[in-house]
Formats: structure tokens, sequence, C-alpha cells
């Protein structure tokens, strides 16, 4: 599953590695991982 957020004022796409009820593991195009809030997806 893949994922829409948004940081530091800019949005980001990437595939949703892991995910739990507040955060999720998302794995951007560049293969960095980013910890995501779940209010921010």
């Amino acid at each position: 599953m893949h994922a829409l957020f948004e940081e530091a004022g800019k949005f980001l796409a990437g595939r949703i590695l892991s995910e739990t009820d507040t955060s999720a593991q998302v794995e951007l195009d560049t293969g960095k991982r980013v910890k995501v809030k779940a209010a921010q997806i």
C-alpha cells in the first residue's frame, strides 16, 4: 500500500512497510525510511 503525507511543508509519497494505530513506517522512492504519524497520512 502507498501513502501520501506532508512533512516540513512538502507532500511526499511512499510505500508503507509497517503500520500501527498511531504511526507508520514509510519507504520513500529514494530508499529513505521515515516514521510518519497517522494524523499526517
